[in-house]
């Protein structure tokens, strides 16, 4: 009988070990974003291009990841322009939506979304009207600014 609440004792024990939160986790993010708006922790940056779609990445290692990604119709017209923004923790994401949510118009309301740690904001009634070659300014912009460190 004493070995079964012992056994018992045990496991509690372990469990409370297992599942305790380390509190560093929140520094080291909170570390991470201070970088990057001061412009001492740039991204990665890549910009793909296929036939029908641009699509540039810019990576900020274990904070976030934005995706812009325009698409064409074979003529070279922009259909679609989206961000999409993948955050590392839902803490992040959580107080980026607030953020959002405090500034937005109630007309643009609709081109925001959110899906867990990701929110997605569609961008193509900011650049009407733009083709192929606009957009690939654009794409070059943003990569020249994201690495000079400027967000």
């Amino acid at each position: 009988m004493k070995t079964k609440y012992l056994l018992m004792a045990a496991m509690m024990l372990l469990g409370t070990m297992c599942f305790t939160a380390c509190g560093d986790d929140d520094d080291d993010v909170e570390k991470a974003i201070e970088k990057i708006d001061n412009g001492t922790m740039k991204p990665t940056v890549t910009i793909n291009e296929t036939a029908t779609q641009l699509v540039f990445t810019a990576t900020w290692q274990g904070v976030m990841v934005e995706v812009y990604t325009a698409t064409f119709s074979s003529d070279g017209t922009l259909t679609k322009y989206i961000c999409t923004t993948t955050y590392a923790t839902d803490k992040l994401a959580d107080e980026a939506w607030k953020e959002l949510k405090e500034d937005l118009d109630p007309e643009e309301e609709a081109n925001y979304s959110r899906n867990g740690r990701t929110i997605t904001v569609d961008l193509t009634s900011e650049v009407e009207g733009a083709n192929r070659q606009i957009m690939n300014q654009i794409f070059q912009s943003l990569k020249a600014e994201y690495e000079k460190g400027v967000k």
